[in-house]
């Protein structure tokens, strides 16, 4: 492989500094054309990473009644034989989901403020019937199941020392990984953040309790004090 193959791309959007760059602008330049390069870079790893063997697991081979082997099927559109299968964590729609979630979640917040500010959107922003579905690519998606396996792992390894250093149980209990998952969470607030390790409060929209209406279409009377 020669060396022009490594050599990063000419960004015509974020280019670096010239010679004939101001030097206040220079560092500027040069921070995002860097940061830039590297986002392009990481997005075709992500991109070329379902290749590899840690995202494949080979098939079982085919075979019939008696035991023979049979040909691999093959791929309806290219014709390839598929003799490998994904191997990921979270499925495609396991991530769409978690993300509608937290979509949901944001929009009830959001509908709050608005409420609170006068802004408008007094019923929220994202529409009941057609909820807000993030797409993600898939570097992205591996990227997320990445991030999602080394917390876990880092969890459960967590609950496995906690309960080798009790020694009452020989398997892990459901309170356990609750106190670990607390530890790691906190590890991470405390790290990652400039926030106590308790963390900023989330601030959950409030409840809205509807009236029972009678028979007649009519709201019951109040009650007097």
């Amino acid at each position: 492989m020669a060396d022009d193959d490594h050599k990063a791309p000419i960004l015509l959007s974020y280019p670096a500094a010239k010679s004939g760059t101001m030097a206040l602008d220079r560092s500027r330049l040069n921070m995002l054309n860097a940061t830039n390069l590297n986002k392009q870079a990481a997005s075709i790893l992500w991109a070329e990473a379902g290749k590899s063997p840690l995202y494949q697991q080979k098939r079982k081979p085919p075979e019939d009644e008696k035991g023979n082997k049979l040909p691999w099927p093959r791929h309806p559109i290219s014709g390839k034989e598929m003799k490998w299968r994904s191997n990921r964590a979270l499925s495609g729609h396991t991530l769409k989901t978690m993300a509608s979630g937290a979509a949901a979640a944001i929009g009830a917040q959001l509908a709050a403020d608005c409420a609170t500010l006068r802004t408008g959107h007094a019923k929220g922003p994202e529409d009941p019937k057609y909820p807000l579905l993030p797409s993600f690519t898939g570097g992205c998606t591996m990227a997320v199941e990445a991030a999602y396996i080394a917390y876990m792992q880092e969890l459960f390894h967590t609950a496995v020392t906690m309960k080798n250093m009790v020694g009452k149980n020989k398997k892990v209990t459901a309170k356990c990984c609750q106190l670990a998952a607390e530890i790691v969470n906190r590890n991470l607030a405390a790290t990652t953040s400039f926030v106590p390790p308790a963390g900023v409060a989330y601030r959950k929209p409030a409840k809205v309790i509807k009236k029972k209406k009678r028979d007649d279409g009519k709201a019951p009377p109040k009650k007097a004090d």
